[in-house]
């Protein structure tokens, strides 16, 4: 599961406003506390004197002065009670952002709900219908801590169904007003939920049309050309019969369109969104046989570095590989290197290529790759570039895994 940053809560403005609001009212108390006490310690100085004689107008000012300072205390308490709710209002607001999928948008309110309630632990639980299996997205302010003692457990509903629950652990008691105020943000995040789960729906459905159109447009429009030019080159190494160097050339020529070929296959049939799509397969084998092919093209060397096999499922080896061949690609046309190396990594939550070469030109204009920005965007991910001391040129790609 991964995790998303912890979102504001409120706007940098909110903060602020509560902290002025909050000090004006703890000076205007002040100020009203001590004048009472001025006028309660003047006439207590007077209280012995013989001739003293109790007024009830001389003790109200003071009396006056400590209701102000209670009424003012009840509604200064209120009024900061209501900007922080505004502010966790509008900051909850600001959680729902286009492109963001249903599990990114599931931990961000456990987060912000967990914040929200002051608690140490916020579990979010999701399921399809009753009693189907659940998504579990879980929020700690102190990760790796064990869990604090049950404190509240929230529905999360939508449209009158019943989409999942909020439970809350470490948590100050919830009473009345405080408690129906984080009933109704449980009611909005269902909303915002149900929202995410019909955009991923929808999301998918283009994805499913548009990879069905991308597959058909490469079977009639790719895989075919490169099968008629192997048809070619067969026919004509059968006319060059009896010339052994130029048939070897052309028996190279032609496994690697067989390669291409066969490729370009596997690539359809993934698109199309079979068994295949989701099998799991080495990211790192895969680079290192499009390395080795480079490699052999190219005279080039590439070298494969990586400190344990990375395993991902095929459509994301896919789009990584081609990361791979684009990198490899501009060193190609665009330095005099004859030797690149790639380096593979996984964290938490995150997979990180970094490809280098080794002639990197110190006057060289600083560049972005465009298209291997946008690949990566498309994943989630982002591209930098680094100019190494050691006058190599690392292009560092990092994705969600």
């Amino acid at each position: 599961m991964s995790r998303t940053p912890s979102p504001e809560i409120a706007s940098a403005e909110a903060p602020e406003t509560l902290l002025r609001l909050h000090r004006g009212l703890k000076v205007a108390l002040v100020i009203a506390l001590a004048g009472a006490a001025l006028l309660v310690a003047g006439i207590g100085a007077h209280w012995d004197a013989p001739d003293l004689l109790f007024d009830p107008f001389t003790a109200a000012p003071a009396a006056a002065l400590i209701v102000a300072a209670l009424i003012l205390g009840r509604l200064g308490r209120a009024q900061i009670v209501l900007a922080r709710r505004l502010a966790l209002w509008h900051g909850m607001q600001r959680l729902a952002k286009p492109g963001h999928t249903l599990p990114q948008v599931a931990q961000a309110l456990a987060e912000f709900l967990r914040e929200a309630a002051g608690a140490e632990h916020c579990a979010l639980s999701l399921h399809e219908a009753p009693g189907s299996a659940a998504q579990l997205f879980v929020a700690r302010l102190h990760p790796g801590a064990l869990e604090a003692p049950f404190a509240a457990r929230l529905p999360l509903t939508s449209g009158g169904r019943t989409i999942g629950a909020l439970e809350f652990a470490g948590a100050p008691p919830a009473r009345g007003g405080e408690l129906r105020f984080l009933a109704n943000l449980a009611a909005q995040a269902g909303l915002m939920i149900d929202n995410a789960r019909l955009l991923d729906r929808l999301a998918s459905k283009v994805a499913t049309e548009e990879r069905r159109r991308i597959s058909l447009d490469l079977h009639d429009g790719t895989i075919q050309p490169y099968i008629g030019l192997k048809l070619g080159l067969e026919a004509l190494r059968r006319k060059a019969r009896g010339h052994d160097s130029l048939t070897r050339e052309i028996d190279e020529l032609m496994r690697m369109a067989a390669e291409g070929i066969g490729q370009l296959r596997q690539y359809v049939g993934r698109l199309k969104g079979g068994p295949a799509a989701a099998h799991p397969v080495s990211l790192v084998g895969a680079a290192r046989l499009h390395a080795g092919r480079f490699a052999e093209y190219y005279g080039i060397t590439v070298d494969v570095q990586a400190e344990r096999d990375v395993v991902v499922n095929a459509t994301l080896c896919d789009e990584l590989v081609q990361v791979v061949r684009e990198a490899l690609a501009n060193v190609r046309r665009h330095t005099e290197a004859r030797r690149a190396t790639i380096a593979i990594a996984e964290g938490t939550g995150t997979l990180r290529l970094e490809i280098q070469n080794d002639a990197a030109d110190p006057e060289a204009a600083s560049f972005h790759p465009r298209s291997l920005a946008e690949r990566a965007s498309a994943l989630g991910g982002s591209v930098k570039v680094e100019r190494r001391a050691d006058r190599r040129t690392a292009v560092v790609v990092e994705v969600p895994a």
